[in-house]
């Protein structure tokens, strides 16, 4: 394990990863709703996206702010 923070410009601690981890799923399962991708189930509790659905929703994004 790497304990050297003089290289790090900032540090996230594990909570604050499983908040932002929470936030995106809730994100992509709200985007899923409205039909922007769809849904996977995978056993009882996993769930899953098409990567390609995402890269093509993440693309148009780009193109409407530029």
């Amino acid at each position: 394990m790497i304990n050297d923070e003089s290289n790090i410009s900032r540090l996230i601690t594990m909570s604050e990863l499983q908040e932002m981890t929470q936030l995106c799923r809730n994100t992509l399962m709200s985007l899923a709703d409205k039909g922007e991708f769809h849904v996977y189930k995978l056993g009882k509790r996993r769930i899953a996206f098409k990567l390609e659905e995402i890269e093509d929703w993440l693309t148009r994004c780009k193109v409407k702010l530029s």
